[in-house]
């Protein structure tokens, strides 16, 4: 589990064979097996096609954070922290966002601000044996740097895996002012969805949405 790279779930509902139904064991009950047989329509437009993969991904959220509040501990202790991450603090943009996400994008979002080495660096895959390391201050102010960088390049793959480990490591009840966070978080995806032509950003956007609408809804501000 700790190599494990945070990644949103890549499932089209619409687009299945008998194999995609053999569901493995739930609740830690080997006799507990959960199916999900979605009806086939004959005709599904986009809208309708990423909402159903958008509500799959918020459940198949819901699991990893359960997993990972459970298993953190344990996580913390089995494997040491082996990345030197950059200091936590005001003025540490540059090196998160070179660390997260590599001095490509950094360049794309800090032009000028940013001296780009002269070999690309590429950045951490969000490891969960990374994110684990990361106390909660950190993990609010990534998710702000997150969102500043989001409305900058829009939700770039890279981007978005990173932001779905933050979340998923941000523990509930959200601590003060990270709701209001996550909130306009939420509402900024929303804009982004109603003029972009990306499909695969959509997909994202789509999933993100739902996943704040069903684990995050009851805690925003």
């Amino acid at each position: 589990m700790a190599g494990q790279v945070f990644q949103l779930p890549d499932f089209d509902f619409f687009d299945w064979d008998d194999d995609d139904f053999v569901a493995s064991p739930r609740d830690g009950n080997p006799g507990i097996r959960v199916y999900i047989v979605p009806t086939r329509p004959v005709a599904v437009d986009e809208h309708t096609r990423n909402r159903a993969n958008a509500i799959y991904a918020s459940i198949e959220f819901v699991h990893l954070y359960c997993e990972i509040k459970q298993d953190r501990d344990f996580l913390i202790e089995v494997f040491p922290q082996e990345v030197e991450f950059p200091e936590v603090g005001p003025n540490s943009k540059l090196e998160w966002c070179n660390f997260c996400l590599g001095s490509r994008l950094c360049t794309r979002i800090y032009n000028e601000g940013y001296e780009e080495p002269g070999r690309a660096m590429a950045g951490h895959s969000p490891l969960l044996s990374i994110v684990v390391h990361l106390d909660q201050d950190a993990l609010f102010m990534l998710l702000k740097y997150l969102h500043e960088w989001f409305l900058s390049i829009g939700m770039e793959d890279s981007l978005g895996g990173w932001l779905y480990a933050v979340l998923a490591c941000i523990r509930l009840p959200l601590a003060e002012g990270v709701g209001a966070a996550i909130a306009t978080l939420y509402n900024d995806c929303e804009e982004r969805l109603k003029f972009c032509n990306d499909p695969s950003e959509r997909k994202r956007l789509y999933q993100f949405c739902a996943i704040f609408d069903v684990h995050f809804h009851n805690h925003l501000n």
